[in-house]
């Protein structure tokens, strides 16, 4: 869908094996610009659904809303207003206890020159331009700081070929674990056709770099049909061409925003 001038996005959600879905995304257009948000929620007895909706409603509704001060200034006070509500709910609601969530969201105002990228966990923004797919976002995970960190992974004794198996979905950075957060942030001129893809675990953990840049590419302009096909590249069966929604293990959610035009940038 047709977001605002200038843009289209089209988001997706499925659950996975579990009798709710922790993710959520939400896209929004209003008097500052247009923001797309997904989610990842944790927390047992229905928690993660809650954590990944406060995350999700939060931060685009602080972000379109008229406001005052530069962009980066405002979309880290979205993204910590989120993380006070879940919290705060968190410590004051026992059904709630331990909730948290990961944020990953794009903002583009309505001048139409630049995008800010954040993050908190490990829900990724990729951004898909001229043919390459570039990372936007560095997971905030035991397994990337062991990655990043090899004299820690020695001493932990863990050989790399198994940090996905060994610590596979320790988070280092989430949403209402505190009641403060530390929020990446990066902000990149855009060019028409830019095409963003943000998406939770659900998506980048079964589909790898390579077929994920496959599907961008061969989606053309239809970001919805780009999304059904990334869905069902997540519900894929190992070893085979069939898909089964029953399969995809995790939650997932993704959304595919591209940019139509831009304005020129100041010289």
């Amino acid at each position: 869908m047709t977001i605002g001038r200038g843009v289209q996005a089209f988001g997706v959600t499925q659950r996975g094996v579990r009798f709710q879905n922790d993710d959520a995304f939400r896209i929004l257009s209003g008097p500052s610009g247009h923001v797309c948000v997904v989610a990842d929620g944790m927390g047992g007895h229905g928690a993660g659904d809650v954590a990944s909706g406060i995350a999700v409603s939060f931060t685009t509704d602080l972000l379109v809303a008229p406001g005052e001060g530069p962009a980066p200034d405002r979309i880290r006070a979205a993204v910590a207003a989120a993380n006070r509500e879940i919290f705060h709910r968190s410590s004051t609601d026992r059904r709630l206890l331990g909730m948290g969530s990961t944020v990953a969201l794009l903002f583009l105002p309505h001048d139409g020159r630049v995008a800010y990228v954040a993050h908190v966990g490990d829900s990724r923004v990729y951004l898909y331009r001229d043919g390459a797919l570039r990372r936007l976002t560095e997971d905030h995970s035991l397994a990337h700081f062991l990655r990043q960190n090899p004299d820690k992974r020695a001493e932990l004794g863990i050989p790399e070929a198994d940090l996905e198996n060994v610590v596979a979905n320790i988070l280092t950075r989430s949403l209402g674990i505190k009641d403060t957060v530390d929020v990446d942030l990066v902000e990149i001129e855009v060019c028409p056709n830019d095409r963003f893809l943000l998406c939770t675990d659900g998506l980048w953990d079964p589909v790898d770099d390579a077929r994920i840049t496959e599907i961008l590419r061969d989606g053309g302009d239809d970001v919805g049909e780009t999304c059904a096909r990334l869905l069902r590249a997540a519900q894929t069966v190992p070893g085979t061409e069939r898909t089964d929604e029953r399969f995809g293990r995790d939650d997932v959610a993704l959304i595919v925003a591209r940019v139509l035009t831009c304005a020129p940038s100041r010289t």
